[in-house]
């Protein structure tokens, strides 16, 4: 007998991004909407009849770029695929969003430890 467990965080693979196009794929048929993949930023998968795999993707609607949260099951018998749930996450006024490491945002944080250390007469140290 299989046991079924609470979600583990997954690898973000060629597998975990294509679930990921399905997930909006799906939700355009669905809503009729015209959501552009953009990326998938996280992946938990719990183990059930199956997998259920939660995402965290970014897609964009007009140059609109979003967060959305997707559920998607992939069944053990016949590897079908099923979207059960897609909702956007509304931003947090002054909340954290991932974004890309780009060589500005490295070098933005170069300097903020920079200034760090030299106001608080510390040594941290970028690795």
């Amino acid at each position: 007998m299989v046991k079924t467990g609470a979600p583990v965080p997954v690898e973000v693979t060629p597998e975990i991004i294509a679930l990921g196009r399905f997930a909006v794929q799906e939700h355009n048929k669905k809503q009729h909407t015209c959501l552009e993949f953009k990326k998938v930023w996280s992946a938990e998968r719990q183990l059930v009849n199956g997998y259920n795999y939660y995402l965290t993707l970014e897609a964009a609607n007009e140059g609109k770029h979003n967060l959305y949260e997707a559920t998607v099951y992939v069944s053990w018998e016949n590897n079908a695929k099923e979207l059960t749930e897609f909702k956007i996450i509304r931003p947090t006024p002054g909340g954290a969003y991932p974004i890309d490491v780009t060589p500005k945002v490295n070098g933005l944080g170069r300097y903020a430890v920079q200034k760090y250390n030299e106001k608080m007469v510390l040594i941290l140290l970028i690795i």
